[in-house]
């Protein structure tokens, strides 16, 4: 009799293992996530992005990155690039989160050398 009911194995073996591959693939995804978090400069150090947070901001931070190789300043490089493309009415002048970030930082090292001075 137990022949009959073999058939009802195949597809709960087959669930486990697609199971298996999900649980794999979920946490694939969430080491790359983590990964990429490390990756984007945020304030503080220690705050945890949401996976959509990461996306946005790595996508901003990727931009600035190539304003900041495109002009070739290491200050406000978006603003710098939005002035060179006459994009001044679109964007408003605004600076990014990270040319923002750079500039405090700049700020703090000059200060910090006007000390020592």
């Amino acid at each position: 009799m137990d022949f009959h009911f073999s058939h009802l194995n195949f597809p709960i073996r087959g669930r486990c293992h697609a199971n298996a591959r999900e649980r794999d693939r979920t946490q694939n995804v969430n080491t790359a996530f983590i990964i990429l978090r490390t990756m984007i400069p945020t304030e503080p150090m220690e705050r945890k992005l949401s996976k959509i947070e990461t996306i946005r901001l790595a996508t901003k931070y990727i931009n600035h990155l190539a304003a900041a190789l495109m002009t070739d300043s290491k200050l406000n490089p978006c603003s710098v690039l939005q002035k060179r493309l006459r994009f001044r009415d679109v964007f408003d002048n605004s600076l990014c989160t990270f040319c923002i970030s750079d500039y405090k930082r700049y700020v703090r090292i000059c200060e910090c050398l006007k000390q020592v001075a």
